[in-house]
């Protein structure tokens, strides 16, 4: 590597590192609007830096952690820690409902979505009964949807 592309390794390493961090210490539905915003902002960032990604299990022989991990299969890479980090502790078992605002629910979302380009994590996301909680999501979010055109539609606004 180049001392470019060194450099650009690190700040991925410190940026997903920091988000992991991040999400693990506000697993609670009561963090701090400051820390909600900072989270909001690394998420913003991670989807900007990698929006050409496809394939993150490429990344595990170029970003390896220095720590033990809390699960050891993760611990060569940042980007499944980061994928599990997101599944537990913002969407499964109806973590997503817990998130308050809306702009912090799409980039958890967008998050997912760029990560489970790669094949592997669609199929971790599929084990870990991701499609369960997406359908709950999708059925939950259409009807809000659906519900706010209805009063558009009578004259009623909220």
């Amino acid at each position: 590597f180049d001392k470019m592309s060194v450099a650009s390794i690190a700040q991925d390493k410190k940026l997903v590192s920091g988000l992991i961090s991040l999400i693990q210490s506000n697993s609670s539905p009561h963090a701090s609007e400051q820390d909600v915003d900072e989270e909001c902002r690394l998420f913003d960032e991670f989807v900007k830096r990698f929006m050409n990604e496809y394939n993150f299990s490429d990344f595990s022989h170029i970003i390896k952690s220095d720590e033990d991990s809390i699960r050891p299969s993760t611990s060569g890479n940042f980007f499944l820690q980061l994928f599990y980090a997101v599944l537990d502790n913002r969407f499964l078992d109806g973590k997503w409902q817990s998130i308050a605002s809306a702009n912090h629910r799409l980039v958890v979302l967008i998050c997912l979505r760029l990560l489970m380009r790669d094949s592997s994590f669609q199929r971790r996301f599929l084990l870990r009964g991701g499609t369960d909680e997406l359908v709950t999501l999708f059925i939950s979010e259409g009807s809000r949807h659906y519900r706010d055109i209805e009063i558009l539609r009578e004259g009623q606004y909220p």
